[in-house]
């Protein structure tokens, strides 16, 4: 297929981490900021949209590896999905039905994430999938497995 080439990143590398503006997710892995794809949403989690966004890396900017990282003291710790469907109806008066993916343990929502995109079908099997929790408290990365 020929296609127009788009600006690749520096690093074939595609980090997803939580909103939290305490992430640094370039600092974690000591890379120079615009060169590698940044993913972010509440919790770090593996969304419909986050897998069609790991495609199209994959497909057109040579994504080898995805890096997965959660985090303590994240948001999505302190609530369950009912509290925050809650707060949202009394706010806005939402009534959809919505998987927050709030995040009980962050080992296992870590591998859940990692499973998923290791799983699906629109990621290529020699793309890399790695996870991560982040102590925010002392800014340790630890793998999960």
């Amino acid at each position: 297929m020929d296609l127009q080439q788009p600006s690749l990143p520096a690093r074939p590398h595609v980090i997803l981490t939580c909103m939290d503006p305490r992430i640094q997710p370039e600092a974690l892995f000591e890379i120079e900021p615009g060169t590698a794809n940044l993913l972010r949403n509440a919790g770090g989690r593996v969304t419909d949209d986050v897998l069609r966004s790991i495609a199209v890396c994959a497909a057109l900017m040579h994504t080898r590896e995805v890096l997965v990282v959660h985090h303590t003291g994240c948001g999505m710790t302190l609530f369950t999905g009912d509290q925050i469907a809650a707060a949202l109806r009394e706010r806005s008066g939402a009534q959809d039905a919505v998987d927050f993916l709030t995040i009980d343990d962050l080992d296992r929502s870590v591998r859940e994430d990692v499973a998923r995109i290791r799983g699906s079908a629109l990621v290529p099997r020699d793309v890399a999938v790695r996870g991560f929790v982040l102590d925010l408290d002392t800014g340790a990365l630890r793998p999960v497995s």
